[in-house]
């Protein structure tokens, strides 16, 4: 529910930036709504992988967050997941700096074609909510593929809308099926990550 209200806050600011729809240009007021609408967007990344990550282990002699995952088969006793030591902490400044990073590039892929940015925010996504070892699982190449597929196919359906749907209603539209898409992918990174390379190494 919180994911979904992030999702939502942040679809909306960004259609009420193109309220009175907005010249690109070197002008105050664009370049002042280009700034809170980066702002805007990192922010709402970067919460969104705080909610989907859930609990991480502590360090320093704290107790490691225990993840209680549901029985395979019915009748089955819960299994107790330990996130290995190392497994990313969403509120670092690091990921945060993640998020930004990852959104500079996108940014620069874009002067060289438009077909590289869903790519390069698909390959990066992970970083922000996994460990390194869910790269080891057989499982990432098929999410990586669903990924790209999924990006593709919302980057093309965001370039037809704008045919169709302009202002802020097409924006809103537009953000909030972006963000749907991001927080579902960041999600099945974040539980691939959370689960054992063994019985759960294809979840």
């Amino acid at each position: 529910m919180r994911v979904l209200l992030v999702i939502v806050v942040h679809a909306a600011v960004q259609a009420l930036l193109v309220l009175d729809d907005p010249t690109p240009g070197q002008t105050t007021d664009f370049l002042l709504a280009a700034v809170v609408s980066g702002a805007v967007l990192v922010a709402a990344v970067w919460l969104v992988a705080v909610l989907v990550s859930g609990p991480v282990p502590q360090r320093n002699g704290g107790a490691p967050g225990r993840i209680v995952l549901a029985p395979e088969r019915p009748g089955d006793a819960p299994v107790v997941v330990q996130p290995e030591p190392g497994a990313v902490r969403p509120w670092r400044p690091v990921v945060l700096l993640r998020v930004i990073v990852l959104g500079v590039l996108a940014v620069a892929a874009s002067l060289l074609s438009p077909v590289l940015v869903p790519v390069v925010l698909v390959l990066g996504a992970p970083l922000l909510v996994a460990r390194p070892s869910v790269y080891r699982r057989p499982i990432a190449l098929l999410w990586t593929a669903f990924g790209l597929v999924l990006a593709a196919v919302s980057w093309v359906g965001a370039l037809l809308l704008g045919f169709f749907v302009t202002g802020p209603v097409a924006a809103f539209a537009t953000w909030l099926w972006f963000g749907a898409a991001a927080a579902f992918l960041l999600w099945r990174w974040a539980m691939s990550s959370r689960a054992p390379l063994g019985q759960y190494g294809q979840h």
